[in-house]
């Protein structure tokens, strides 16, 4: 754990990873593949964006590291897909004595929070098993009470079936200090033996103590408790407003209080997920669209059922203003 960014993290485990598969699974040298699947987001230094197949991260960087990504192995470069358990077969069964580690999102954040079958998890815990290969949670975005668990991947998994290694960030510290931290065991991460890696910030007094502390806020206000409730309250209004939209809001999905509402273009006079942001934004409700058609919601976990009625209200009065707005560039 540490004050460094995010990014910095994501390259620990991956060093883990590989390190784990040469020592411990006898992967031959320089062969050791960590598989992501497409639409994932890792963060953005040149390894993780290695792993991506959003052109935004990828256009006009590189060379890209070998041997990572969503590519299935054996196949004419087929994309592993997120949440589609056969792409996973595939690919262990094609080059399952050389995969050190599969990274997976348990809700896909940038991708427009992507919810996967609720036994993805389960069955590539099960693949992980039969093939020895490490499964890394990356709950960046999901860990920390935001989806109704402490981390997201309860959701799916027991704890005695857990993932071998989980990624965290962001929530960690409650916004107040940059703060990652890698969790795995003692004989997966006994592999990183003195000098073989380090950080300039990791292991930081500081950052460390204001992470306990936020946990202790998050335990002793019962911030996953009230997650899960008003996760689910929030989801049914906006469940309740889609009915009213005219078709222009055609999903909403999530758990917790990380949700989405998905817009449907064809319903919205040539406006975007964009527009409907500006117009929110205009009723006093910030958020962030992806994809053009999706907008992702992320309220704080403290906030209280009046306010999130009030923000319905104001998605609800945009969505009024939509089809007559004027289309602003971005």
């Amino acid at each position: 754990m540490g004050s460094a960014p995010t990014p910095e993290f994501n390259l620990s485990s991956a060093k883990a990873t590989q390190r784990w598969g040469y020592v411990k699974k006898g992967i031959n040298p320089d062969e050791a593949i960590i598989l992501s699947c497409e639409d994932n987001f890792h963060g953005r230094s040149i390894a993780i964006v290695s792993m991506s197949t959003d052109p935004d991260a990828k256009t006009n960087f590189g060379p890209y590291l070998k041997n990572v990504g969503p590519i299935i192995p054996g196949t004419d470069n087929q994309v592993l897909r997120y949440g589609k358990i056969e792409d996973v077969e595939l690919a262990f069964r094609n080059a399952g004595d050389k995969i050190a580690a599969i990274l997976i999102e348990p809700i896909q954040g940038e991708a427009g929070i992507v919810v996967p079958p609720k036994d993805y998890f389960e069955k590539v815990k099960a693949l992980c098993k039969a093939y020895n290969v490490l499964l890394i949670a990356d709950e960046i975005q999901t860990g920390i009470a935001r989806t109704g668990k402490m981390l997201c991947w309860e959701h799916y998994l027991s704890r005695e079936n857990k993932p071998d290694m989980v990624l965290l960030g962001k929530a960690i510290s409650g916004g107040v200090l940059p703060v990652s931290a890698v969790l795995s065991s003692r004989e997966i991460m006994s592999v990183l033996e003195p000098g073989s890696h380090g950080s300039t910030y990791g292991g930081n007094a500081l950052a460390s103590r204001v992470a306990i502390e936020a946990l202790a806020v998050v335990k002793d206000e019962k911030l996953v408790e009230r997650s899960k409730e008003y996760g689910h309250f929030f989801q049914e209004e906006l469940k309740k407003l889609a009915a009213e939209s005219n078709g222009i809001i055609k999903e909403v999905r999530g758990l917790g209080l990380l949700c989405a509402i998905v817009v449907d273009n064809t319903k919205t006079n040539g406006k975007s997920a964009w527009d409907l942001c500006l117009l929110m934004k205009d009723h006093g409700v910030l958020a962030k669209p992806t994809h053009e058609h999706i907008i992702r919601l992320a309220p704080p976990l403290v906030i209280s059922k009046e306010d999130l009625l009030k923000g319905v209200d104001s998605i609800r009065q945009a969505l009024i203003e939509l089809p007559n707005a004027k289309p602003v560039a971005h």
